[in-house]
């Protein structure tokens, strides 16, 4: 019996159309020559992949990461993603590949030159090559492949550039954009708030359940990265928007909590998700005034920002982010800091008794 062929991605081009010459190209000339066997000329026409078992190859790798690894849902999303769109692109522009078995470093510097051609970002691409080296390790582990193709293959260098981040009044204005005392503008203050409060991730934000409140503590649960759990303080106004909200929500019809478990709710009473976050902030910047691009993400980087102004310790604001690595870099205008001042470990609670409850950075 056949097995069934991979899932289909959409390309962000479905023509086959030579791309022009491009000058920054990591890759060299195969960037402006891509897989597509006549171009290239050790093959008649583009072959269609033996794809073998290639489904359950790569949901075993997809279980190995959230069992395993513990990985979160949306990075499992984009690691799937990812793999499945370098089977498809040997499928319809490359050799006759039996994948993972016989797929070589030239068919992945083939694939990483068509991303190139097609447009692709080099954050993207650095992204998309690791999740194939990370593929390929587990199928080498597992016997599936004999070694890694990407062995040897240098990552794109990938620009770093300084997060954006609102100044504290730019904050000030943003946070008391919600007006009014609906459950809709309830939640969205208090999203807001917990958001810069806490220094939370948008995902760690809406994975937040009512148990996972501490609002007497100024604290909630979290589960970040790899569902690695810490307790965030988030201050006297977050909490204090947190509790004007559910004395709100729970006033609401059980047909409008249909998922009882869940912090923030949507129209439909269940979860908001992460998209309706960032169009929630969205709409909030726009109401006042504000950088129309920033994202929930710039909150959390306005948070490490200011503390990081106000003299508090790396590490600690490290900490305060959920970040595990002590090397793991903290790019929040970090060249301000002063060696030798900010808080100690343990102290953090002590920044968030500044205006209105939210952090102010300064000792007391």
């Amino acid at each position: 019996m056949t097995p069934p062929a991979p899932k289909k991605y959409k390309m962000r081009s479905q023509s086959v159309k030579l791309p022009p010459p491009i000058a920054d190209n990591p890759f060299g000339k195969l960037a402006d020559y891509y897989c597509t066997g006549k171009v290239l000329g050790f093959m008649s026409e583009p072959a269609r992949a033996r794809t073998g078992d290639v489904s359950s190859a790569v949901q075993d790798f997809i279980d190995h990461l959230q069992y395993d690894r513990n990985m979160s849902e949306h990075t499992l999303h984009g690691y799937k993603v990812d793999v499945e769109q370098f089977v498809e692109f040997l499928n319809n522009e490359c050799e006759d590949v039996d994948f993972p078995g016989s797929v070589n470093r030239l068919s992945v510097r083939n694939y990483m030159a068509w991303l190139a051609g097609t447009g692709y970002s080099r954050s993207s691409m650095a992204r998309k090559l690791a999740a194939i080296r990370t593929f390929f390790r587990f199928a080498e582990r597992r016997g599936i492949a004999s070694s890694n193709p990407t062995s040897g293959l240098k990552t794109p260098r990938v620009d770093r550039r300084l997060p954006r981040f609102l100044e504290v009044g730019e904050v000030e204005k943003l946070l008391s954009a919600p007006r009014g005392e609906s459950v809709s503008a309830l939640r969205d203050r208090a999203i807001l708030e917990t958001l810069y409060g806490g220094g939370l991730r948008v995902g760690e934000l809406t994975a937040l359940s009512e148990k996972d409140l501490y609002l007497a503590e100024g604290a909630v649960r979290v589960f970040g990265k790899g569902r690695k759990e810490r307790m965030a303080p988030i201050g006297r106004s977050a909490a204090n928007a947190l509790g004007a909200y559910l004395s709100r929500k729970h006033r609401l019809s059980p047909r409008k909590r249909r998922d009882p478990d869940a912090l923030f709710l949507n129209k439909n009473g269940t979860r908001l998700s992460v998209r309706s976050v960032h169009r929630i902030v969205a709409k909030y910047m726009a109401i006042a005034g504000l950088n129309a691009e920033a994202s929930p993400h710039t909150l959390r980087h306005s948070f490490a920002t200011h503390l990081l102004d106000r003299g508090a310790d790396l590490r600690a604001v490290q900490e305060l982010l959920g970040h595990e690595n002590r090397k793991c870099p903290v790019k929040h205008r970090v060249e301000k800091l002063e060696t030798g001042t900010g808080i100690e470990q343990g102290e953090e609670r002590r920044y968030f008794s500044g205006r209105n409850g939210r952090c102010d950075g300064r000792r007391r």
